[in-house]
């Protein structure tokens, strides 16, 4: 693969961005006691069985599931996943320790609403990791490469995915909630318009778009 000397600092530049906002939608969950996304979930669970940071857990959650996408789908895997697997969990300590944790006071419909932003910021991070094309996540990896081999959509093995994270995070002690249920619903439809958003508008202007985030054909959402 060829890459331009600045569509590698572009790329990079959106990637590190793109890992702080999916951590910082992480930390509103979690601040917001009313049940995580699943991979929080997830995360929850290792941190409640093994006692880790939130962000320490992430990183080996990310390596765990880097280890499986070098064996199962190499090509989806570049410097951008690296920067997720990695700057995730150093973001996540931060916004863990600078968010207030007054919010768990906060009203319930206050704290939903967190909630929402949270799942809405989370999607956003994780959409421009994807959309970037430089390494998507490692769960997105091994979610493409069934997809292209399979003809199932994204969408449908993003939501079981979820499905998966929750129930292995739950068993190892992870609290589910209203959050978890939004998540799991949400997150797969979300990214469908958030990549194509980010195709048109961002990507467009920096001239690194790409039609594969139209998600057209076996790796479609749609149709």
């Amino acid at each position: 693969m060829i890459i331009a000397k600045r569509e590698i600092v572009v790329k990079v530049g959106l990637n590190i961005i793109s890992a702080g906002i999916t951590a910082l939608g992480i930390a509103l969950f979690l601040k917001s006691k009313l049940g995580s996304d699943p991979i929080t979930v997830w995360l929850d669970g290792l941190h409640h069985t093994f006692k880790l940071p939130y962000g320490n857990a992430s990183i080996i959650y990310n390596a765990i599931f880097l280890i499986i996408a070098i064996i199962f789908a190499r090509k989806h895997i570049f410097i951008g996943t690296i920067i997720a697997s990695l700057g995730c969990g150093i973001f996540l300590n931060f916004f863990d320790a600078v968010i207030p944790d007054f919010i768990l006071g906060m009203p319930f419909l206050s704290r939903l609403g967190i909630v929402i932003i949270g799942e809405i910021i989370l999607c956003l991070g994780m959409g421009l990791t994807t959309a970037t094309r430089f390494g998507v996540t490692t769960v997105d990896a091994v979610c493409f490469a069934i997809a292209e081999k399979s003809g199932i959509k994204y969408r449908w093995l993003r939501i079981s995915a979820d499905f998966l994270y929750t129930l292995i995070g739950v068993l190892m002690g992870g609290i589910i909630g209203i959050g978890t249920i939004l998540s799991i619903v949400l997150t797969g439809n979300l990214m469908v318009v958030i990549m194509k958003f980010y195709n048109r508008t961002i990507l467009k202007y920096f001239k690194i778009a790409n039609p594969l985030n139209e998600l057209k054909g076996k790796q479609a959402h749609d149709g």
